[in-house]
């Protein structure tokens, strides 16, 4: 059958997944919690695609950076790879432990083929 609602299922490292969705389609919020159960990525879906800003934290639970989306794919972890779909693209914002913004960094976009 078609999934509605709220689904929850393991992603590969082990971290727990949490997204919605509407007609089998992801839509609305999506939150990957690890093992000790906190918080390692939150962002939003809209039919299918990554809108907004998406927001990575580290281990400890501060954020380490946000960005906005891109549908074509999005972003990378840099600290802890089991979050990892590096595609480096847009406006970064790199936070340091206590949530103060250290820096940015844009990547250019460009086609993927």
């Amino acid at each position: 059958g078609l999934r509605y609602g709220p689904w929850q299922d393991t992603t590969e490292t082990g971290f727990i997944r949490i997204r919605n969705y509407v007609n089998d389609t992801i839509h609305g919020k999506e939150v990957i919690k690890d093992d000790n159960g906190r918080t390692r990525l939150k962002g939003q879906y809209s039919n299918g695609e990554k809108v907004g800003v998406w927001q990575y934290f580290n281990k400890d639970g501060g954020l380490a950076f946000e960005l906005d989306s891109i549908s074509e794919g999005l972003i990378g972890y840099d600290e802890d790879p089991e979050l990892d779909e590096s595609i480096e693209l847009g406006l970064w914002k790199y936070y340091d432990d206590q949530g103060g913004l250290q820096k940015t960094k844009t990547f250019p976009y460009h086609s993927q083929e």
